[in-house]
C-alpha cells in the first residue's frame, strides 16, 4: 500500500510538473501521518523497516526520469 501511494504521489508530481517528493516527505505523509488515521492504523503493526524499504529507491527509478530534451 505504501509503495503504491508513493508511486501515485510521484506520478502526480510528474504530471503537474512539480519536483518529486523526497523520501523524507513521503515517509512522513505515507507512513508516520497515515498511522494516525483510522483507515491506516494497521500500519502501526507492520515493521517500520519494511515500510521504509518500500520507499527506498523503489518509488522512482527510470519510470520517472525526465528526459534531457
Amino acid at each position: 500500500m505504501v509503495y503504491n501511494d508513493a508511486i501515485a504521489a510521484r506520478r502526480s508530481a510528474f504530471a503537474e510538473g512539480r519536483p518529486y517528493p523526497t523520501q523524507a516527505v513521503l515517509s512522513k505523509s505515507l507512513i508516520t501521518e497515515a498511522k494516525r488515521t483510522p483507515e491506516r492504523a494497521w500500519l502501526g503493526e507492520v515493521s517500520a523497516v519494511v515500510l521504509q524499504q518500500s520507499l527506498a529507491g523503489r518509488t522512482g527509478g527510470s519510470v520517472f526520469r525526465r528526459s534531457a530534451t
